[in-house]
């Protein structure tokens, strides 16, 4: 990207998608939390600054928030207890990308988990709400949003959002400074385009993440893990020894 766009054109890129991602967030949290004033100038922001992909995460975002009730936990920091290690978000990629390289100067001692999950709260598909409006199949569910510039319709398709994910609801469940326990996750692909066909709005996609599917993920991050602790163990073997 950087040979396509040069170094200021990445620089400034990356600055938008960084400046879209806190606006979202931002939008998310003042929706959840009833702040209707917070919201809306979450969304005058991003019209005034002339950027229409930021106002179609927006609006893009908006019919799942709808669906979405009773927020425990927004923006929150969990942490496993007992699994020996500690990263942050990037750490967690390199981890699940299996980059020995990647902050491992960070870790030390012995680790416990920690991360930042998006949100958890009373989570009904519009599906599933009764006729009066009553949310009777509501579930409580760890949401993480990813934003897409194109279409991303299955969990497959998100790379390696699922695992993120498990991981997080594995250490929330197991953090004793919070008082639930997750069975269900949703990767929520909040889209910044607007349909080909017309201007319109292309809603989030849901990706659910039932109990059987977690478990399953789970198991997908714990094996990783275990790999790149061998591989961490392995590569300060070698400079232990001065081997090149």
């Amino acid at each position: 990207m950087i040979r396509e766009l040069g170094q200021d054109g990445f620089l400034r890129h990356r600055r938008a998608l960084l400046r879209r991602g806190r606006r979202l967030h931002a939008f998310v949290e003042a929706r959840l939390t009833g702040d209707a004033e917070a919201a809306e100038e979450a969304a005058a922001e991003a019209e005034e600054d002339g950027d229409p992909a930021a106002l179609a995460l927006l609006r893009s975002v908006e019919p799942r928030l709808r669906e979405l009730s009773w927020p425990l936990a927004l923006e929150a920091h969990v942490r496993h207890p007992t699994l020996k290690y500690q990263v942050s978000r990037e750490t967690l990629s390199c981890i699940m990308r299996g980059n020995t390289v990647c902050r491992v100067s960070n870790l030390c001692g012995f680790f416990s988990f920690q991360g930042i999950a998006d949100a958890v709260a009373i989570w009904t598909p519009s599906t599933s709400r009764g006729r009066k409006g009553r949310d009777e199949d509501g579930e409580l569910t760890l949401l993480d949003w990813k934003t897409s510039g194109r279409p991303r319709p299955t969990l497959s398709s998100t790379y390696d959002a699922p695992l993120q994910v498990a991981a997080y609801v594995g250490a929330a469940n197991a953090d004793p400074r919070h008082g639930f326990r997750v069975r269900s996750a949703c990767v929520v692909v909040v889209h910044g385009f607007s349909s080909s066909s017309s201007s319109s709005v292309v809603p989030a996609v849901a990706l659910r993440m039932d109990a059987a599917k977690l478990e399953d993920y789970w198991r997908r991050w714990l094996l990783r893990l275990a790999t790149y602790r061998r591989m961490r163990e392995y590569r300060r073997g070698k400079q232990g020894r001065g081997d090149n």
